[in-house]
């Protein structure tokens, strides 16, 4: 290889580098809390983005670090959103309910009645969702070591045995399917279709399943408009599925604009994560 080239992949390498994996080096020089439930979430956070550069998920690394740097600031969202990422169908209901208790928990002000348990549950909880969503669900250990940590601190939050929680029974809970659209459009691609339709094969398989679709928008544009174009979205969800022979009476459509945003952006930004229709197979 002649010199021109090593120089061309030296710096093709060093802008790699740069662009990803660096919130890492920016999060460990943040002054953190001294005590409590944010000290206790920045070193959780931290942690788990030390533990992700290493398994060269820088990926996942930066999202831990930017978590670090605002519980040290004392700005944390609490704990993730479901829709932040796509779940496996068996998946959902279980970290569905997980989330909704843990939030009764710090409702209950269990961050400043037990800081330290308080802190471990929410930064297992989001370990976990990370590890079981669809692109990465292949590390079965890592899975069960944040599910069983979350469990073992809410445990402790919610005063009840650890064996009682650790390996809960399983629940009849409603399923979740997520699909996304493009900027200013209720087409539905093929991709989406697959899912609608493995939706629609769980509410058969369930017998008199209830279907409830909620749509929602990015922030570009008026709430008007937005309103109007999320239930265009959601009852195209419904129309597909009643076209398929699904009972029209056992599909519900419902829009919420820009309300309820999975990714949070400020208004008039277009986010891809945030133009989608929600799918809930609820049992009979």
């Amino acid at each position: 290889m002649n010199g021109l080239g090593k120089v061309v992949i030296t710096c093709l390498a060093a802008v790699a580098l740069s662009a990803c994996g660096t919130e890492l080096q920016k999060a460990e020089k943040v002054s953190p809390p001294g005590s409590g439930y944010d000290s206790g979430l920045y070193e959780g956070y931290l942690g788990l983005s030390k533990a992700e550069y290493g398994e060269g998920d820088y990926k996942s690394s930066d999202l831990f670090a930017l978590r670090a740097v605002s519980a040290a600031a004392g700005k944390d969202g609490g704990p993730e959103s479901l829709e932040k990422w796509p779940l496996p169908a068996d998946k959902a209901g279980e970290l569905g309910s997980a989330r909704s208790r843990l939030i009764a928990a710090l409702g209950e002000g269990a961050a400043q009645k037990m800081p330290g348990q308080a802190a471990a549950a929410q930064v297992s909880f989001d370990c976990w969702l990370q590890e079981q969503r669809v692109s990465e669900n292949f590390q079965p250990d890592d899975i069960a070591a944040c599910r069983d940590g979350f469990y073992t601190a809410l445990a402790a939050l919610e005063k009840k045995p650890v064996a009682a929680v650790v390996k809960p029974e399983p629940e009849v809970s409603a399923l979740r399917y997520v699909i996304y659209f493009d900027f200013n459009s209720t087409e539905i691609d093929e991709k989406a279709k697959a899912v609608i339709f493995e939706a629609e094969a769980a509410a058969r398989r369930l017998k008199g399943g209830r279907i409830a679709v909620s749509g929602y928008t990015d922030t570009v544009g008026s709430a008007k408009y937005n309103d109007v174009l999320s239930k265009l979205r959601a009852g195209a969800v419904a129309k597909l599925m009643e076209s398929q022979g699904y009972p029209a009476e056992r599909v519900s459509a419902e829009g919420f604009g820009k309300t309820n945003l999975a990714v949070p952006t400020p208004d008039g930004v277009k986010e891809p994560g945030n133009r989608r229709a929600v799918i809930y197979v609820q049992p009979k």
